[in-house]
């Protein structure tokens, strides 16, 4: 979903800055795009990390001048369907951290 909404904004003309754990699919991604004409920087990011959406920012800012639009759509992660009494606290942390933190984290910008 999340390639679905930058390849639409770089058609519109927004120069996007591409951010995942996984660089190999960003790589892809901003290929497609620059491929249509487009403009993208990618960044490796866990959103979980306050440091790394600061870096995102920094990124968007230094690349592009500014930072107009955000859409925060990182994918939350399960924790392989396990019932409350099975999942450890570590799976749990995880999965909050992404899920929850996260998208605080960005939103906070």
């Amino acid at each position: 979903m999340g390639r679905a909404i930058a390849v639409l904004f770089a058609k519109e003309g927004a120069r996007v800055v591409l951010a995942d754990i996984d660089q190999e699919s960003l790589n892809e991604t901003a290929a497609h795009i620059e491929a249509e004409g487009g403009q993208a920087t990618t960044v490796t990011a866990n959103i979980a990390k306050q440091e790394d959406v600061d870096n995102m920012i920094k990124a968007a800012v230094d690349t592009f001048g500014s930072l107009d639009i955000v859409v925060n759509n990182a994918a939350g992660i399960m924790d392989n369907f396990k019932t409350a009494g099975e999942c450890s606290d570590e799976v749990w942390d995880r999965v909050m951290a992404v899920n929850l933190t996260g998208r605080s984290n960005l939103c906070s910008i």
